[in-house]
């Protein structure tokens, strides 16, 4: 499914949290912590209202899985960052260049 360019930053930001070096497993996130590096690293200080609100929308996309442990709030990630940029670099493929990855290339030389 297709983030919103909102919802594209706060999924960035749960990956670079929950993306461990040189693993394949993703970590559960802690809200606190994405709400935190959202205003540190991506200058987003959203409310914790709004991320809740965006991560459910996520949730249905099928992106993450929220849930709580006591009064803390979690999230895990439902997809890798790569398996996400695959999907979307396939869809960029199909859509304007005819499923034809070597006009990409071609493009991507250009700049």
């Amino acid at each position: 499914k297709l983030l919103s360019k909102s919802e594209e930053v706060v999924m960035k930001a749960i990956w670079d949290l929950s993306e461990a070096p040189n693993s394949m497993v993703l970590e559960s996130v802690l809200l606190v912590d994405l709400r935190e590096h959202l205003e540190k690293k991506y200058n987003k200080p959203y409310a914790r209202t709004t991320v809740v609100t965006f991560l459910k929308r996520m949730e249905e996309k099928g992106m993450v899985t929220t849930y709580h442990k006591g009064r803390l709030g979690y999230v895990l990630p439902q997809h890798s960052r790569k398996e996400y940029l695959n999907a979307q670099v396939s869809r960029m493929v199909s859509f304007w260049y005819g499923g034809c990855k070597d006009k990409l290339i071609q493009q991507l030389e250009e700049i």
